[in-house]
């Protein structure tokens, strides 16, 4: 129980410094750091560099729902979504033919299934590079991972109509049965092919799949909030496009300070301390943190004094930077704005070792007006396909209260 609250207690620190954060930085442009560049499988592998860009060395965020993946690239790059979704140094190069001396081009597309039938990325990558046309490869392609998902790279020289001579750097990363095609393009590799790397190595491939039907439990009663869970909209926008259905059977709970109330399960136990909130399915869970079976919820409120009302999104990614207790961390899907029963929300899962145990953690902020919900939702991985759809239910029936 002393483990327990010594990690609430951490939680408690690191909201109360995302929240002054959110105030100190509410007229700035935040922006995020650069995340890791590729992992080599093997010591054989050479790793893609961290990229720098500018004095401060970060990257922008940046999330396209209809391509399925997340990335960083340098602030003042310029993003077109069309076909292919466009990350270019300075706005000319989105609709010219051809690179200028000094500029650089990312171009992505969604990869066919005929390049990413096995996690041997290799092999149809150096075939697609021949098959593309001039191209005289000089690194040859390798397997490697970028942000723990099976890719391949592979680097290439063309001759543009020109004469000058076009690096061009190839990869391919899948996750699951999603995959993308990436071109990085500079005429002057000496200033922009670390940028181009260190741009690919933020790739994460992020095709959700669908949320599987919630178990059924006994009939819920009277007054137990149902709401929906919607996706980002084709305008980035987050809209209640989608339905996260809530488990039948939940009893209604009420936090001891008022700001938020939520469905749970009759059979988990809850403790409410006046800072924070957990749910465990199993006492022992809620007692000794080991994480061999069953899900723990951890929710926190605060009201801000921002003159507007927080982004949920960058809050979100503001209390995941700032806190980890975790003994390993790998993003699977990045902060994205939703909507959980009409209010603003963002929310992001990870795949975590905690205490040597593997574990699933879905990420949830809510924001109603100056009031802010985060709420940490950690499945073990051996129960995962049974608790998801608990702790999703729970989660859609989060309500704050203004």
């Amino acid at each position: 129980m002393v483990e327990n609250l010594r990690i609430y207690g951490r939680l408690c620190k690191a909201f109360t410094l995302c929240a002054l954060l959110l105030v100190i930085f509410s007229g700035c442009d935040l922006i995020d750091p650069v995340l890791p560049a590729v992992a080599p499988p093997g010591p054989t592998i050479t790793p893609i560099p961290t990229a720098t860009v500018d004095p401060s060395g970060r990257f922008n965020a940046f999330l396209s729902p209809s391509f399925g993946v997340a990335l960083r690239h340098p602030p003042n790059w310029i993003v077109n979504e069309s076909d292919v979704l466009k990350i270019a140094s300075n706005a000319d190069l989105l609709t010219r033919t051809r690179l200028d001396d000094s500029g650089a081009l990312l171009e992505i597309e969604i990869a066919p299934e005929l390049l990413i039938e096995s996690d041997d990325l290799a092999g149809p990558l150096r075939d697609h590079v021949i098959d593309a046309g001039d191209y005289k490869i000089i690194e040859e392609s390798d397997n490697v991972l970028i942000s723990g998902q099976p890719s391949a790279i592979v680097t290439a020289l063309v001759n543009d109509e020109l004469g000058r001579e076009i690096t061009t750097i190839f990869a391919l990363v899948k996750n699951n049965k999603a995959g993308i095609l990436v071109r990085g393009k500079t005429a002057d590799p000496i200033n922009n092919e670390h940028l181009l790397r260190g741009m690919i190595g933020t790739l994460i491939v992020s095709k959700l799949e669908p949320t599987p039907a919630p178990p059924t439990l006994t009939p819920r009663p009277p007054g137990a909030a149902g709401t929906n869970l919607g996706e980002v909209g084709e305008d980035g926008e987050a809209a209640e496009t989608g339905s996260m259905a809530v488990p039948a059977g939940l009893l209604q709970f009420e936090a001891s300070n008022g700001q938020f109330s939520l469905g749970y399960p009759s059979d988990w136990q809850v403790t409410d301390n006046g800072d924070a909130v957990v749910f465990a399915s199993t006492t022992e869970l809620l007692l000794d943190n080991k994480f061999e079976t069953g899900a723990s919820i951890l929710i926190f409120s605060q009201t801000l004094s921002t003159p507007e009302e927080p982004d949920p999104v960058q809050m979100l990614d503001d209390f995941i930077l700032q806190f980890g207790i975790f003994d390993a961390l790998e993003m699977i899907v990045p902060p994205r704005p939703v909507v959980l029963g009409g209010q603003q929300a963002a929310t992001a899962q990870y795949d975590v070792v905690f205490q040597r145990y593997p574990v699933v953690v879905d990420y949830y902020v809510v924001v109603k007006g100056q009031r802010v919900v985060i709420m940490v939702n950690l499945i073990t991985a051996t129960d995962y396909e049974a608790l998801k759809p608990v702790t999703d239910g729970m989660a859609s029936s989060l309500t704050v209260n203004e």
